[in-house]
């Protein structure tokens, strides 16, 4: 019994050191963790510092108005939650996806509000945009890097 007892515990030891190296927050939906995986990974890049600690951070599907595809909501107590329409999750792009958890979490992570600024050909300046104004959206490969600049940069 104390044989087995001892290779239980040794195979427990092993499995655990060969976890990866990023804990899921325990309140982030698995499909969503690797956003939010690559939004802490390129503000680290960046020096930024988060002003909300991330496990107060609940980061998740559910309902919204259908014209809503995501929403960071505060509570009084701290903690932040952000819900992503399923809807329209199902359909996006993954650049659309990047954009939209990183949009959110720069208002729940970083405090950003919207900005409407945009360039005199009338592109967005800021993923933090509303989407309501008229500037165009041009978040992908060949302008990331310009726009995680700016939004970290704030």
């Amino acid at each position: 019994m104390r044989k087995w007892t001892c290779l239980m515990v040794t195979l427990l030891i092993l499995a655990a050191c060969e976890q990866e190296d990023v804990i899921p927050a325990p309140n982030v939906d698995a499909e969503l963790q690797p956003y939010l995986d690559r939004f802490m990974a390129e503000g680290e890049a960046r020096q930024f510092s988060p002003v909300l600690d991330v496990e107060l951070l609940d980061l998740r599907f559910g309902s919204l108005e259908e014209a809503v595809r995501g929403q960071c909501q505060l509570f009084s107590d701290g903690r932040r939650a952000i819900v992503i329409q399923p809807s329209y999750w199902a359909n996006a792009d993954e650049w659309s996806k990047e954009l939209l958890i990183f949009h959110e979490l720069g208002h729940c992570l970083l405090d950003r509000r919207h900005l409407e600024t945009a360039d005199a050909d009338g592109n967005c300046l800021s993923i933090m945009h509303s989407g309501e104004g008229d500037c165009r959206n041009l978040y992908g490969p060949t302008t990331r890097t310009r726009y995680l600049d700016e939004l970290f940069g704030q």
